[in-house]
């Protein structure tokens, strides 16, 4: 088990956007070492499990059978019914859960392992880069939804 490893943490990683300007879904995007997806779902399982990957109404899944998946309740809403659905479906399996979309490879294990640690006594902590705080790549307390 990895060092980074935060019991009682699951992972949440978006992949239901169109990738409109790409021409195909991001997670598909080569990297010397595999698919966009593979590197972020390696990173994010160094530090959480469960992991849900939130797919958009008719996007293929994970080629790994230990991957949970959700999907988006309504095409082209944008990140929020991918939030809600993995939130849900990761609802009673771990206390909380960092989110991150699939377009963030240079994420790190200890950088995921960082938000989990930093959450502890809030319901929520989010990367801020350049004065920017992002809802979208953070760290959340399940007890949020209730």
């Amino acid at each position: 088990m990895s060092a980074l490893r935060r019991p009682g943490s699951g992972g949440l990683i978006l992949c239901g956007g169109r990738s409109s300007r790409m021409g195909y879904e991001k997670a598909r995007l080569r990297f010397p070492d595999g698919p966009l997806l593979d590197r972020v779902l390696g990173r994010m399982r160094e530090v959480c499990d469960p992991v849900v990957l939130s797919l958009a109404p008719g996007q293929a899944g994970a080629r790994s059978g230990d991957v949970l998946t959700a999907k988006d309740g309504v095409a082209n809403q944008g990140p929020l019914w991918g939030l809600l659905e993995g939130f849900r479906r990761l609802a009673g399996r771990c206390e909380r859960v960092v989110v991150m979309p699939v377009d963030m490879p240079f994420f790190t294990p200890p950088w995921i392992a960082r938000l989990l640690d930093e959450l502890a006594g809030h319901r929520a902590c989010l990367y801020k880069h350049e004065g920017i705080r992002n809802a979208l790549t953070a760290a959340y307390a399940m007890g949020l939804l209730t």
